[in-house]
């Protein structure tokens, strides 16, 4: 409002200047100018507030999504180390890393499962098993006769491949351990373990790995969240019940329009006079039946808008509160914003005000 007064100010100043002398219509012209930057300067800001409340708003939203969405990674992460024994935290490195070597995490997984199965059969005395660690070099149990660690085998096992120069050999090998993905594996093979253990650091290092308190916290919401869903579900179906009466009966009295409306029109072989008069028929008693359960539909709507409108003036004081809330905090924020906020408007004014008077000469 200051702004548009002043810009009202300069237009009255315009005018005695006019009055003046016929030689200020340049004048005239350049103050109007100025009296209309400042009305345009005090739209902008307007907008700029308007901007700074939508984009409160939307960061508002944005947080919700990037918490659902890390409530979701976090069952996949959890429910995927359940299922392969995988430590959440070496899981999460494989998860950055595979994908920087274009090899899905579900493959990498699948085939480490894979070799857990080959070594027990090589253990257990399975001669193309045994035979093939052997012609990489690996042996699958200690000095003790105990299986050794299934993952630093699997990396001895990668190595041992990106060794082979034939692909054949290796892929043939590559198959017999961990299954018959293992081709996929063939980025994987040419990067080595040395490559993967830097990307899992890597991975740390950039926070990508999140511990197992955040990752429990954010799959109990995960938990709550998916009973809500399956809570509206059932709530929507119960719901669905209200209408149900009233929908079959409806449903069925429809079933014979229907059907004596098609028998009408097959009856009257094309002929325009016939069919106009089916429809003739037909309508009045579709109008009968909507009419003859209308009321109780309309019982039930204006019980569910009552029970609607209750709410809302129940919770009126609370609504009340959280807007008057969220909007003196935004007016707050303004507020504190503001003397840096008419310091910059004076300054663009003053600026432009200097540059018009600059070039009146020319």
């Amino acid at each position: 409002k200051g702004m548009d007064d002043a810009g009202d100010s300069a237009d009255e100043m315009a005018d005695d200047v006019e009055d003046a002398a016929e030689e200020s219509d340049n004048a005239k012209g350049s103050f109007e100018g100025l009296g209309s930057v400042c009305k345009a300067t005090a739209a902008a800001m307007t907008a700029a507030f308007a901007a700074v409340s939508a984009a409160a708003i939307a960061g508002a939203k944005a947080l919700v999504d990037m918490t659902t969405a890390g409530a979701a990674y976090a069952d996949t992460v959890l429910t995927e180390s359940t299922v392969t024994g995988i430590a959440t935290d070496k899981l999460q490195e494989y998860m950055y890393a595979a994908e920087l070597v274009d090899v899905s995490t579900d493959t990498l997984t699948k085939s480490m499962a894979k070799n857990i199965k080959s070594m027990q059969g090589a253990a257990d005395g399975s001669k193309a098993y045994a035979e093939a660690y052997d012609q990489l070099g690996i042996s699958v149990t200690d000095a003790n006769g105990n299986l050794r660690d299934s993952d630093e085998v699997y990396w001895e096992i990668i190595d041992s491949l990106g060794k082979i120069e034939n692909e054949t050999e290796r892929d043939a090998l590559a198959m017999q351990i961990l299954g018959k993905s293992a081709q996929e594996l063939n980025p994987l093979i040419e990067q080595g373990a040395a490559r993967m253990a830097e990307l899992g650091e890597q991975a740390h290092a950039a926070g990508y790995v999140v511990s197992d308190d955040m990752l429990n916290a954010y799959g109990a919401l995960d938990d709550q969240l998916q009973y809500l869903n399956v809570g509206a579900t059932a709530a929507k179906n119960a719901l669905g019940t209200i209408l149900l009466p009233v929908l079959t009966e409806l449903a069925s009295d429809g079933v014979g329009l229907l059907g004596e409306f098609t028998n009408g029109i097959k009856d009257a072989q094309g002929d325009l006079g016939k069919m106009g008069d089916v429809i003739g028929d037909i309508i009045p008693k579709v109008i009968d039946v909507f009419m003859e359960h209308l009321p109780m539909l309309l019982d039930l709507i204006v019980t569910m808008v009552t029970s609607l409108g209750q709410a809302i003036v129940d919770n009126l004081p609370i609504i009340v509160d959280s807007a008057t809330q969220l909007l003196f905090t935004i007016l707050e924020a303004l507020i504190n914003g503001l003397p840096q906020i008419a310091d910059g408007a004076l300054q663009l004014v003053l600026a432009l005000a200097d540059g018009i008077i600059s070039n009146l000469p020319k």
